[in-house]
């Protein structure tokens, strides 16, 4: 934790794209962190810090974040009720205008913020509503983001990569973006999808199955389509294979993946139905 609080709280010329990219992805890290363990507050520097996150837009992005995940938790019990998916939408039209409206009041610091923000601007007054239509504007805008580095321009790469493959029906590969790229800890950021892992079945409703031939742990990660993680799990090398309760999960599009060394090594997409 000492290396990433020393990178995000140092600054750097606006030019060095690998310090900033590495300096945004720590300030998350540890806002994240110091939300999760209040304790750590009692250290003056640490506490110094968390006060400067809450006042800028990583603190706003992670409400807007957390108002989407807490409508869709609670609107989603009353998915595909004829009854009443009137008054849902236009309950979901309020909140989520309203979320696009604090989306567009944020001052960006970062590229990687601005990318965010554009991402999320499309996503609440398309996905989030339902809608899978994309004006051609909103298309090319989010071909522009999947074709990034999410290393150097953050989350929404992976955010509008998934958007795309849910309203094109189909997993594009984007393991490439990152070619050339290196990390700090000189891993380069490339995926080789093959044929040693599966998941069945999909659809899924209660359980899947993980089936996987390697020899090294990996972490198998369920994401929504705002790329927010749903469930995690490590895949001892071990075994072959492993049982995963989704029975938790709300029926909709997913995106699985398998990592391995700072590489995605699998990835697909899941349907979860109940």
């Amino acid at each position: 934790m000492d290396e990433a609080l020393r990178i995000a709280s140092e600054g750097q010329p606006e030019e060095n794209d690998d310090f900033n990219a590495l300096s945004w992805i720590n300030r998350n890290y540890l806002f994240n962190l110091l939300n999760e363990k209040p304790e750590l507050l009692e250290d003056a520097t640490l506490s110094s810090l968390k006060t400067s996150l809450d006042d800028g837009p990583i603190a706003s992005f992670k409400t807007i974040d957390d108002s989407i995940i807490a409508t869709e938790d609670s609107l989603g019990q009353f998915a595909g009720d004829t009854l009443y998916q009137d008054g849902i939408d236009s309950l979901k039209a309020i909140i989520f205008d309203n979320l696009d409206t604090q989306n567009s009041a944020i001052i960006p610091e970062r590229n990687s913020e601005e990318n965010l923000q554009a991402v999320n601007t499309i996503y609440l007054s398309t996905i989030a509503r339902g809608d899978l239509a994309l004006t051609v504007q909103q298309r090319s805008d989010l071909e522009y983001l999947a074709s990034l580095c999410s290393y150097h321009d953050g989350n929404a790469v992976y955010t509008a990569q998934n958007i795309l493959n849910l309203v094109d029906g189909e997993i594009i590969d984007y393991s490439h973006n990152c070619d050339g790229v290196t990390m700090r800890k000189g891993k380069n950021i490339e995926a080789v999808i093959n044929d040693n892992y599966s998941i069945t079945p999909n659809p899924a409703t209660n359980f899947i199955e993980v089936k996987y031939f390697v020899n090294t742990s990996n972490t198998f990660i369920i994401r929504d389509i705002a790329n927010r993680i749903v469930k995690q799990h490590i895949l001892n090398d071990k075994q072959n294979s492993i049982t995963i309760n989704v029975s938790d999960i709300p029926s909709g599009v997913y995106f699985s993946e398998i990592n391995s060394n700072y590489s995605t090594v699998f990835k697909q997409k899941l349907i979860i139905i109940k």
